[in-house]
């Protein structure tokens, strides 16, 4: 079984990444700000494919989510990046949100970065 969590601020690579890992994974679930707790815990004891779609920006937030995947699991964090066009924009929300990339020392079986 995989966990994918998509790392980075929304933007339109983050959305075409999403669609991408739907296609590579079996028959995933998206954990998104939507999904509870509960949810969160029975797909991981069905064994579930996940892609866990929240902003993921720091290595806090992320090591808080991986302690919901049970061992055994692939884990991999795909970081995404704004183009250029969308940093310039005018949205004072993505000018101001930080992000640290994710790191070999987070317990990722793998890294990736998304282009």
């Amino acid at each position: 079984m995989k966990v994918v969590l998509i790392c980075g601020v929304t933007c339109e690579s983050r959305n075409a990444c999403i669609e991408e890992q739907k296609n590579i994974l079996e028959n995933p679930v998206v954990i998104d700000e939507t999904t509870t707790l509960e949810q969160i815990q029975q797909y991981f004891t069905d064994s579930r494919n996940v892609i866990w779609d929240q902003l993921n920006l720091y290595p806090e937030s992320r090591e808080q989510k991986l302690k919901f995947v049970p061992s055994g699991y692939h884990k991999t964090a795909v970081y995404v990046k704004p183009k250029k066009e969308e940093l310039t924009s005018k949205d004072p929300v993505m000018k101001n949100m930080q992000f640290v990339a994710p790191s070999e020392f987070e317990n990722f079986d793998c890294i990736m970065r998304y282009m």
